[in-house]
């Protein structure tokens, strides 16, 4: 990024560091932890209970996002998900993630990311599905193939790499878990001890799963939170310490070679708390349980002013729990790539390239689906094709569209999914922007000695992709 595009970027967004107004968010969660309340059908129900009950819920569902906007740009990610530890041995979670950034100084159109994670056991199973906005760069992507990532995927890119060994392979992950869950007591005993919360209002509400809840609307309070953050912060690189024994990797991530903080650090720290108290109006609610004292909700509102433009820059995010303690399935991916696999073949070119020879092999796939279908039907219908395929090539219609004007209608491959499910769409159809909004991206084509051609012209890197029988 050079010197003019920095100047273009707003001022504010320069000013106020992402990593504070994370740290903020993340002290209204922990200073909630210190309120206590004795209320609630004749038993006591504190905030701590609400958290604890979160910690021991074998399994829930969550769908939170996060908004920040000012004058010139907006940033909007949604996360949902699920987590499944009923069995202990092999834990299981699904999460995605959708991002939208505009940004007029950048780009006419917004920046949109999507990806997904799989997490079953010790693996995880990444995958992007789509990137759109960065056409003038060259980068279009969508739906890529799922990549693995397990400890031996890791040790072998580490090996080749060059680098020091994750936690995993260093300490195991038991000990991670072990080392999480102590500074994780102490980071919350901290949060009671110096009673960060201001609680401005306290009500019933609404009825959830089946019974009745509270809300809580409160503040920071700005002398226990600079106080409070003065000692969470070296719990903090405690952590990352004891986790990452090699200092060279940490050093490498944060650019420091100690695990300290200098006096002066510390004060510049301080400063940029108290500029969040003087600059910003904040608001944090949160929604439990009166019953079970399952957290349902949890929210924050920031206004945040730049006294050097003047411009209000505004944040919000929240989180809403479900399902408690009902089991989830994740399924296991089964076209995979193997993490070393996929970083070689970006070492090997560039990530644009890589993402499109993944989404041609997922085109030639397609091809090779939707003919073996055709050719099922034949089996079954005495020889006979279906009659909407014409000599003409044409485009084929998505599943259940409600047009396929000027389309190839393969519905009665679908119908009572007896040959398929779905009929496959080309990876840069997945939102629906092929054939109006009803294709496939694949086309279709029968000869005069009634062979069938599918082909997918949106390949990619120079790939011709079509099959014939």
């Amino acid at each position: 990024m050079n010197e003019e595009t920095l100047q273009k970027i707003p001022p504010g967004m320069l000013m106020k560091p992402l990593g504070v107004i994370i740290g903020m968010a993340l002290i209204g969660a922990i200073g909630w932890y210190g309120y206590t309340s004795g209320w609630l059908d004749g038993k006591s129900i504190t905030a701590a209970d609400v958290v604890d009950r979160i910690s021991t819920a074998t399994s829930f569902r969550y769908d939170s996002s996060f908004q920040i906007s000012g004058k010139d740009f907006s940033v909007d990610v949604a996360l949902k998900g699920t987590v499944d530890n009923s069995n202990k041995q092999n834990p299981q979670s699904a999460v995605s993630v959708d991002a939208t950034i505009s940004a007029t100084e950048f780009s006419k159109e917004p920046i949109k990311i999507g990806f997904e994670t799989r997490s079953i056991g010790d693996t995880a199973y990444v995958r992007l599905k789509s990137i759109s906005g960065l056409t003038a760069l060259g980068i279009e992507v969508s739906q890529s193939k799922w990549i693995r990532v397990n400890a031996e995927d890791i040790a072998k890119l580490q090996g080749t790499l060059g680098m020091p060994p994750t936690p995993s392979s260093e300490v195991g992950t038991e000990k991670i878990t072990e080392i999480g869950e102590r500074y994780t007591t102490q980071l919350l005993d901290l949060a009671k001890k110096y009673d960060l919360a201001h609680v401005t209002a306290i009500r019933s509400s609404e009825r959830m799963d089946g019974e009745g809840t509270n809300t809580m609307e409160f503040t920071l309070d700005e002398e226990a939170t600079v106080s409070f953050a003065k000692e969470a912060f070296p719990l903090y690189l405690s952590l990352i310490k004891e986790v990452f024994p090699q200092m060279p990797l940490y050093s490498a991530f944060i650019g420091q070679e100690e695990f300290t903080l200098t006096e002066e650090e510390y004060q510049e720290m301080e400063k940029r708390l108290r500029e969040f108290f003087a600059e910003s109006t904040h608001r944090f609610t949160a929604t439990w349980g009166k019953r079970s004292a399952h957290l349902y909700r949890f929210g924050f509102d920031m206004d945040i002013n730049d006294p050097k433009t003047q411009e209000m820059i505004k944040i919000s995010g929240s989180v809403a729990l479900s399902d408690y303690d009902k089991s989830f399935i994740v399924e296991v991916p089964t076209a995979t790539v193997p993490l070393q696999e996929f970083f070689g073949g970006l070492m090997g070119g560039s990530p644009t390239k890589s993402f499109g020879d993944a989404n041609n092999a997922q085109r030639q796939s397609n091809i090779n689906t939707i003919l073996n279908s055709i050719n099922q039907y034949q089996v079954d219908n005495a020889g006979k094709l279906p009659i909407s395929i014409t000599t003409s090539e044409k485009e084929i219609c998505m599943t259940k569209s409600a047009n396929c004007t000027g389309l190839i209608d393969l519905s009665v491959l679908t119908k009572d999914t007896i040959y398929l499910v779905e009929i496959p769409k080309d990876p840069h159809c997945e939102n629906n922007v092929c054939g109006g909004g009803s294709g496939t991206g694949y086309m279709i084509v029968k000869s005069a000695s009634g062979r069938i051609t599918v082909r997918a012209p949106r390949a990619e890197n120079g790939a011709v992709l079509s099959v014939t029988r």
